[in-house]
C-alpha cells in the first residue's frame, strides 16, 4: 500500500496526513494553552495597574486633606467632598478620559477612568471583580471623596456647620 507524502527529499521518509494531523492537534493545544496563560497575565497586569493607579489616587487626596488639616480649612476640606480626585494628581492617570455627565459610563473601555460629575463619583471599567477574578463584562468600579465626621445630628449624612468633619477619605462606593 502506498502511503501518501508530504515530503520528499534526500532519503527524507515525509509525513503521513496522520502524523500531520497529530503534529498540528498537538501544536494546536499548544497555542490554546499559552493564549490563556498570556489572557490570564494581561489580567494580573490590569489589577497589579489599578491597585497602583488607586495607591496614588488615595495618597493626593490625603496629601490635600493633611493640607487643610494642617491649616485648620474645614471649609476647604469640606470642599473636597465629591471633587475629582484625578484633578488633586500633577497629571491625570494614563486610562483617564475625562468628565462626564449622563450614563457614558458604559463607553469607558476596559482599564480606563472617567468622572461622573452628578454623583461625584470616579467611575474605572474593570474586567475583574472584588475578588480578582475575571469577568465576562466590564464592571464598573465607582469612587468617592467621602467625609469622616461625627453625627452630630444623627441623621447619617454629613452636614457642614453641624457635624464635626474630621477628614475625608476616597472609598469604594458599594
Amino acid at each position: 500500500m502506498m502511503k501518501n507524502r508530504l515530503l520528499h527529499g534526500l532519503g527524507a521518509r515525509g509525513l503521513t496526513r496522520y502524523e500531520l494531523a497529530i503534529v498540528l492537534t498537538l501544536i494546536s493545544l499548544v497555542l490554546v494553552i499559552l493564549l490563556g496563560l498570556f489572557q490570564e497575565m494581561v489580567r494580573t497586569a490590569e489589577r497589579a495597574s489599578y491597585r497602583q493607579e488607586v495607591g496614588a489616587l488615595k495618597s493626593a487626596v490625603s496629601l490635600k486633606m493633611l493640607d487643610y488639616v494642617v491649616r485648620n480649612d474645614t471649609r476647604g476640606l469640606a470642599a473636597m467632598i465629591g471633587e475629582n480626585p484625578m484633578e488633586l494628581l500633577r497629571e491625570p492617570l494614563p486610562g483617564y478620559v475625562g468628565v462626564f455627565d449622563s450614563k457614558e459610563e458604559t463607553s469607558l473601555q476596559s482599564g480606563q477612568w472617567g468622572f461622573h460629575s452628578p454623583s461625584g463619583e470616579l467611575v474605572y471599567a474593570a474586567r475583574f471583580d472584588d475578588k480578582g477574578k475575571a469577568v465576562s463584562s466590564l464592571r464598573y468600579i465607582r469612587w468617592a471623596i467621602e467625609p469622616l465626621y461625627q453625627d452630630t445630628n444623627r441623621d447619617q449624612q454629613f452636614t457642614l456647620g453641624i457635624d464635626r468633619l474630621e477628614s475625608v477619605v476616597l472609598k469604594v462606593k458599594k
